[in-house]
């Protein structure tokens, strides 16, 4: 249980970015997705190693020092994450780097094709198969069944599918190592 009278009160932050010119973007494409967030998470999950932060409230003697260590916490770990999101092509840079955590594959090419055009949304997905080439068999496999046997993409998640989803779904292009340009 996470909050029991008297016993415990569990306090869980999250930090989420939200872009209203994203939304309007992703309306005006007709994407699977019509929000406007664009990443985030729960505040363990914005930092490496990934891990789950959970502050218990229940005692009012040390709630004022557990206060402090949230506030301390935001400060250090969400007001940077934050500040990732201020400069877009910085943020860029950190999406193809891989620096900025917590953006999902579908969200970080649809940021790079609202603020910059396919070949940031190509350079992205790129550098995500240089990042993780065990996936490419994969994400090919993926890709051709869509393609050309015209079967649906999986619904569920996965690194693999997530890739494909997106190269599908935006008709980008990709170019691995070693690999001709495939589309």
């Amino acid at each position: 249980m996470n909050n029991v009278a008297t016993e415990r009160i569990a306090l869980w932050v999250h930090a989420n970015i939200f872009s209203s010119r994203l939304r309007k973007w992703r309306e005006a494409h007709g994407t699977r997705h019509q929000s406007d967030h664009v990443g985030g998470g729960q505040l363990g999950n914005l930092v490496r190693p990934f891990s789950w932060f959970d502050w218990d409230l229940s005692n009012p003697e040390q709630r004022s020092h557990v206060i402090d260590e949230v506030i301390g916490d935001l400060r250090s770990i969400a007001l940077p994450y934050f500040q990732q999101f201020e400069n877009i092509d910085c943020l860029a840079s950190g999406l193809i780097t891989g620096t900025v955590l917590e953006v999902r594959i579908e969200a970080a090419v649809e940021l790079l094709l609202c603020y910059f055009d396919k070949s940031a949304a190509n350079a992205y997905i790129g550098a995500c198969l240089v990042r993780h080439s065990e996936v490419l068999p994969e994400v090919l496999r993926l890709i051709e069944n869509s393609r050309t046997l015209n079967m649906p993409l999986p619904r569920e998640t996965g690194y693999s599918i997530e890739l494909a989803t997106a190269i599908v779904c935006h008709k980008l292009d990709i170019t691995t190592p070693g690999a001709s340009k495939q589309t």
